[in-house]
């Protein structure tokens, strides 16, 4: 006859344990008391007492891979860390392939489940439901009880003087939904575990303030770990396990602590408990760190008292309060199980955490009572696999008292090694906990036999992750599909990252004409330049001699118009005369023009001496390799982020005319005001040690992303200039010593033109050239220099701008003002750059993005007429006026206008916004500069273009 077995819930739990029933020839009733599968993961707005409830925003802390059932892996599209409403998914595909649903009866409670008279020899129970009002009674031969740990909110007020008088609101995080009903309240959240950390971060996107309690701190994990792959597939591997028994506690503690802290210092955090790693189940969140160190998150003791409107900590420190959040855990409770089971201080004495050792009958089980570092939906099924054996005679379990000294053992170890807490009364470790189990059911992996049979597989279950598959590879409930999940189980893991891969756009009309122009470039691109000369009748022909080599052949040509395009990064300026002692030093040093790789720094504690956009992104890069890096400033700097608020890029919100006219209207310093406000609420720069005396608009800011994280972590430590070097270190100008092993100098580049010979004389980095262009003093002005300018904002706008006007200036469609006045203009422009800048060989060349780029559309006759437009065209001006102030915008008028032709660029207004509907922005969309570039290539004149 058929062994009748009650399920109680129908969550993650009761779903495999139908499973593995009907895979033993068992006949499973599951009882689920509401009118739907999931249990835990199934949200909803008004839970009923007694059900585990989730927030909304609930996303899962263990990776797909390492979560799924092991016979059923989950889509390889699925990301790897799920909503809530994908895992429900998973339930239901899980469900509907292995028909589980008609086994569960649904909006069924279980009330009363007892021991049957005859228990002592047939080991059954009785169990009352009640559906509809309507009670039923029931003789089952096992009962595996599956409803978990989240089951009573665990809300300790008396522990909390004064929380009667609170004059706010308070509720359980398990009452918790989203943070719309803290939109602009100060909010204390209470507990640190995965819901509090959660809960602070969501609310601190809607509240005034969130202030999260902490009675200890805690360890962080982030769910990314190193090179974007899941912690837990990193972490939870044999190999891993293997050393981490070989080690001592302290040691593994302090390796695992200098990883979490290389992302993030705890300490710094105000996070750092008083425990060890190993001593507490951790906390798993990404952004907790990120919430910190914008103040959005305050970090405090625990609660001492509160008051009607504020709460007081342990450090004296009082804050008014709006509301409060208790993430203050569970407790568990089976008031249905009357007699047979008691809960002592959230902890049941239970083999193996499933088998209670006094009963006569092991026929009761319960699935899913652990809290592993893990996920929990691989040890319940493994669990039931082992229980329905049980229960079905094919395994046995060892005398009461082996049982007992084995809970016994257990639990000393526990409160041995973790913090008293109670959620540590059901902790196991994952891989020794499923192995446990997997050798009970005959299902454990054998390592040696795979080594011998099958060493690909091998490799990966020793070394890989313990995903699930391992326990199908043998034994009861082989799965004929565990060898192939393993060995494709890294595909799953980055298959749903893919997407972020850009595809590349079709090609244009536009591309073989732009083909035509790189082919007649890249004739020149294997061609040096030696010489460039002014002719003999230049001073009515404007013509140049042009001497090149090519395969050691020199050849001479003669042309009307020289663009020179080299550019003002040619010679790596490394001021070696600067610094004294360096001629003694014993390590290696090197200008960042010949950096590549951090590979050649690993181990070495380095000095990174500048702190210009390439010195901050290779102490950046290096701080990856490196022991430790010096990041060595004579001014200091301002870091701007690429990506600004609302995750737009920063050149798009900063680069408008808008904000140009504010910034014209409002006196220099209320500007830098302003902006230094605007930059410090990403990161305060005087903390970091970046604060120059000079203001934001008084020097070229730097763009960096990483460089406050890698600050806040230790691994790039700002110090001020090099005084003085020694044979192994560095004296810095306050006086600190560190031991160095290499130097790299991001101090910059100079330019020369030595192929212009006594046409130009550059002098301290300067050349005097009108508009940055044009050299006054030429009778012809037949030379034109294109990007030698440093602005706020991307050169390759400026470089075509210049290009179409000093065309036009050679084939004579525009005349240059007379030598005096460009002399005058030059020597303006110079003092009004001295004024506003420190001095730097950075600073020479300087230019504002849209200012100068209105002067060169002015020259050239593009500069967008604002008042016509919001006259003819509001939707464009308006765009033209408050959005970034893109390239789009000059071609809409006047010389080299594109557009309203087959082929052209599309309409301005999508030019200047949105591309119109079913269009993209890429290759095809560059078409607008196409008729312009045939222009120059038809031009009757010669041009040669001298790149570097």
């Amino acid at each position: 006859m058929v062994k009748k077995v009650a399920i109680i819930g129908g969550g993650s739990s009761g779903l495999c344990a139908i499973k593995a029933c009907l895979q033993e020839g068992l006949e499973p009733i599951c009882f689920e008391r509401t009118g739907d599968i999931g249990g835990l993961w199934r949200f909803e707005e008004c839970p009923e007492e007694g059900r585990a409830s989730i927030y909304r925003s609930v996303i899962i802390n263990t990776s797909k891979e390492m979560m799924c059932f092991s016979d059923f892996p989950i889509p390889s599209d699925f990301p790897n860390y799920m909503h809530n409403s994908k895992i429900m998914e998973y339930f239901r595909m899980y469900a509907r392939h292995f028909d589980l649903l008609r086994h569960i009866r649904f909006r069924t409670s279980v009330c009363h489940v007892a021991k049957r008279p005859d228990f002592a020899t047939t080991g059954q129970w009785e169990v009352v439901t009640e559906s509809e009002g309507k009670q039923e009674a029931a003789v089952f031969d096992a009962v595996l009880v599956c409803t978990g740990h989240h089951t009573e909110a665990h809300l300790p007020l008396s522990t909390f003087p004064g929380i009667e008088k609170f004059k706010g609101r308070y509720l359980h995080s398990r009452d918790y939904k989203d943070a719309r009903d803290f939109t602009d309240k100060r909010v204390v959240v209470i507990g640190i575990g995965n819901s509090g950390s959660d809960l602070a971060v969501e609310i601190s996107h809607a509240a005034k303030q969130v202030f999260l309690s902490t009675r200890r701190g805690a360890w962080i994990l982030n769910r990314v770990g190193d090179q974007g792959y899941p912690i837990d597939i990193i972490f939870t591997t044999r190999m891993k396990m293997f050393l981490k028994k070989l080690l001592s506690p302290s040691v593994v503690s302090d390796f695992t602590e200098k990883q979490l802290n290389a992302r993030f210092n705890h300490s710094h955090y105000g996070l750092k408990p008083k425990h060890r790693i190993l001593h507490q189940h951790p906390t798993i969140n990404d952004d907790l760190p990120n919430r910190i160190i914008s103040g959005r998150v305050l970090v405090k003791p625990n609660v001492q008292e509160f008051t009607e409107m504020s709460a007081i900590f342990e450090d004296g420190t009082r804050e008014d309060i709006d509301a409060v959040v208790f993430a203050t855990g569970y407790s568990f409770s089976f008031p249905f199980l009357e007699g047979c089971v008691e809960v002592v201080e959230n902890q049941i004495p239970l083999y193996k955490f499933m088998f209670p050792p006094d009963l006569e009958k092991p026929t009761l089980a319960f699935i899913g009572l652990i809290q592993p570092l893990g996920a929990i939906m691989p040890i319940s099924e493994l669990q039931c696999r082992w229980a329905t054996r049980i229960f079905k005679g094919l395994n046995k379990l060892p005398p009461r008292h082996d049982m007992e000294a084995d809970i016994k053992q257990k639990r000393e170890a526990m409160a041995k090694q973790y913090v008293k807490s109670q959620r540590h009364t059901i902790q196991v470790d994952y891989i020794p906990y499923m192995d446990e189990l997997a050798c009970q059911v005959g299902v454990k992996p054998n390592l040696l036999t795979l080594f011998l049979t099958d060493p690909k597989l091998a490799l990966e279950v020793a070394f890989g992750p313990c995903t699930p598959y391992q326990y199908r590879l043998r034994g009861p409930g082989e799965w004929a599909g565990a060898r192939e999940a393993i060995l494709t189980q890294w595909q799953r893991i980055i298959k749903p990252l893919q997407t972020r891969h850009v595809e590349e756009h079709p090609s244009s009309p536009a591309v073989p004409l732009v083909f035509k122009l790189v082919a007649a470039v890249a004739v020149l691109a294997v061609t040096s330049v030696c010489r460039v000369a002014k002719r003999p009748d230049f001073a009515t022909t404007g013509q140049w001699e042009v001497v090149t080599e090519s395969e050691g052949k020199q050849e001479a040509a003669v042309f009307d118009a020289v663009l020179v395009c080299t550019g003002h990064h040619t010679e790596a300026h490394l001021p070696l005369s600067t610094v004294p002692g360096l001629e003694k030093f014993e390590g290696w040093y090197l200008h960042s023009w010949n950096y590549e790789s951090p590979q050649f720094f690993l181990g070495k504690r380095v000095v990174m001496v500048g702190t210009g956009n390439s010195g901050i992104d290779i102490a950046v890069e290096l701080s990856d390799a490196a022991k430790q890096v010096f990041l060595s400033t004579k001014h200091g700097t301002w870091v701007l982020h690429r990506v600004a608020d609302g995750g737009y890029l920063f050149d798009f919100s900063y680069i408008s005319r808008f904000i140009q006219l504010l910034q014209s209207l409002l006196p220099q310093n209320a500007s830098s005001f302003l902006l230094e406000r605007k930059v410090n609420s990403r990161f305060d720069h005087a903390l970091y040690g970046l604060q120059p005396q000079h203001r934001i608009l008084h020097q070229h800011p730097t763009i960096n992303d990483d460089l406050p994280n890698r600050i806040i972590l230790g691994r790039v430590l700002v110090k001020p200039n090099i005084q003085e070097f020694m044979e192994t270190s560095a004296i810095f100008e306050d006086g600190t010593r560190e031991d160095i092993d290499a130097v790299v100098f991001a101090t910059g580049y100079s330019f020369s033109f030595p192929f212009l010979e006594g046409c130009v004389e550059v002098v301290e980095n300067q050349i005097p050239l009108y508009k940055f262009i044009f050299h006054p003093d030429l009778e012809k002005l037949t030379l034109a220099f294109i990007g030698l300018i440093q602005p706020l904002g991307a050169i390759t706008p400026i470089s075509k701008l210049q290009c179409r006007w000093t065309t036009r200036v050679f084939k004579g469609l525009q005349d240059l003002l007379p030598s005096a006045s460009m002399l005058a203009d030059i020597m303006q422009t110079k003092e009004k750059m001295a004024k506003r800048y420190v001095k730097s060989q950075r600073h020479t060349i300087q230019v504002d993005y849209i200012p100068y780029m209105d002067e060169l559309a002015c020259q050239v006759g593009v500069k967008p007429n604002l008042l016509t437009l919001f006259l003819t065209d509001p939707k464009l001006a308006l765009e033209v006026a408050f959005g970034p102030c893109t390239p789009y915008q000059v071609p809409p008028a006047g010389p080299g206008r594109v557009g309203g032709r087959q082929g052209g660029h599309p309409h301005p207004v999508a030019a200047c916004g949105q591309a119109p509907a079913n269009q993209s922005w890429g290759p095809s969309q560059l078409q607008p500069r196409a008729p312009h570039l045939q222009g120059l290539l038809q031009h009757r004149f010669d041009y040669v273009l001298l790149s570097s």
